[in-house]
């Protein structure tokens, strides 16, 4: 673990919904970006259906992702992992709740807090 990581903060909470099974506890956070023993947890806002796949910037506390695939059998999901693996480097991304809904939380293997900040916060425009 390295040093910006604080182990003992509840991952449930306020619009975050409810606890994951990847855990109880997550570390530092900046803002809908959280530190996870394995890289790191976004909140994301997921709008299926759109006419290209890409990253927005931010929607409230959570970052604006469009996807072109359709909210159908979890095409949606499948879709925001592939892009948010691919915009971050992370090796796996993984939606862990919000299957069903366009309020997401999703694991990025492998990235450090400075990189997801780096690949999501920062505004390209």
């Amino acid at each position: 673990m390295d040093k910006d990581t604080v182990v003992g903060e509840q991952a449930s909470g306020e619009g975050s919904g409810g606890s994951h099974p990847i855990g109880a506890t997550v570390g530092e956070m900046t803002g809908p970006i959280h530190a996870h023993p394995d890289g790191v947890v976004i909140d994301v806002w997921v709008v299926p259906g759109a006419s290209r796949s890409e990253v927005i910037g931010l929607h409230g506390d959570a970052v604006r992702v469009r996807v072109a695939a359709p909210p159908e059998g979890g095409k949606a999901n499948t879709a925001l992992e592939r892009l948010m693996a691919a915009a971050s480097g992370a090796k796996e991304a993984i939606v862990i709740s919000g299957h069903g809904s366009r309020r997401k939380r999703i694991v990025l293997e492998g990235v450090s807090l400075k990189a997801a900040a780096a690949a999501f916060l920062d505004d390209p425009r």
